[in-house]
């Protein structure tokens, strides 16, 4: 039987990545903050932490996968935590998206070179890019530690697949949603205050720049793209996006349509809100296209009203 281990399995990409591979057949191992989560007792109770090289040492000499997932990440929001020190910020994101890809990588490289690694990037490696539209050849220009730590992890990724001859492709991830999504992210935040809006809860919803547009793509079909590339032991880098844009606006728009509002009686633009970015990033999707076939499945339109009729049902379950 197949076997799979997920750093980061209760996030947003791990969750839907557990929930595929067991179904495909797969044995799994998901860590997730100090923690094994696994049908097979001698690795359910184990207590891992992917920052002690010696934690995933052990448990990729023991478990031997095949197909190993770094989705793991650290990244700050000056929203969530503003008190925290920059020197604090900058050592957590590395030590959760570089150190820790390392005690992986050397891992496999020593106990199972066998094993196929996926590591997670980001479009947030081009954060200051003056390109409509990013290709794999797009140079890196990362904004904030966050970026820096993605560029570090996908240059060690290179390096063990150029040196040690390992099977790793990295994906650069560009926005992408699900029922998943944590609270804090501008969409989860537009249908919640809509449903709140129409079950007369608030007055308002209050959104940063409605003009702003981004590449957003769904989670399940980017899953998708992380598992078929390792199935089929592709060693590369990746844009993992839609290669559409897409505004603020449309995304109000949707979701108000749909509950039967008019999102301009009830949503007020706050420049103050505006994302920190000012680039408007979109992937090119052509290599991964023409190398594996995957092109996303799920529409713009059909992903926000899947989001939107979960949280619809979550409330009139909730009362």
């Amino acid at each position: 039987m197949a076997r799979a281990i997920i750093l980061g399995s209760s996030g947003q990409d791990g969750t839907i990545l557990f929930q595929k591979l067991r179904l495909a057949g797969f044995e799994v191992l998901g860590v997730t903050r100090d923690k094994v989560r696994s049908s097979m007792n001698k690795f359910s109770d184990r207590r891992i932490s992917i920052s002690r090289k010696e934690d995933v040492f052990e448990l990729v000499r023991d478990f031997q996968p095949n197909q190993i997932y770094h989705l793991a990440a650290y990244q700050h929001s000056s929203a969530d935590d503003v008190g925290d020190e920059e020197c604090d910020i900058l050592s957590q994101s590395l030590e959760i998206n570089v150190l820790a890809l390392h005690h992986v990588l050397e891992a496999v490289h020593l106990y199972s070179p066998k094993s196929a690694v996926f590591y997670a990037g980001s479009s947030h490696v081009f954060g200051k890019t003056d390109t409509v539209v990013q290709t794999e050849e797009t140079p890196f220009s990362p904004i904030g530690y966050y970026g820096i730590s993605k560029v570090a992890g996908i240059e060690l990724c290179r390096y063990y697949r150029d040196k040690r001859s390992l099977s790793v492709a990295t994906g650069i991830l560009y926005n992408h949603e699900s029922v998943y999504r944590k609270p804090n992210f501008v969409s989860v935040k537009i249908i919640r205050g809509a449903l709140d809006i129409l079950h007369k809860k608030k007055t308002d919803l209050v959104l940063g720049d409605l003009a702003a547009k981004v590449d957003w793509g769904s989670a399940h079909d980017y899953v998708d793209a992380m598992h078929l590339l390792l199935s089929k032991r592709i060693s590369d880098d990746f844009i993992i996006a839609t290669g559409v844009q897409h505004s603020v606006r449309e995304f109000v728009e949707i979701v108000f349509n749909y509950l039967g509002l008019d999102f301009r009686d009830y949503v007020k633009e706050s420049r103050g809100l505006i994302n920190r970015s000012p680039n408007s990033l979109c992937g090119d999707i052509s290599k991964i296209q023409d190398v594996i076939g995957w092109s996303p499945e799920t529409t713009f339109k059909e992903m926000v009203l899947d989001m939107t009729d979960h949280y619809q049902n979550q409330m009139h379950v909730g009362g």
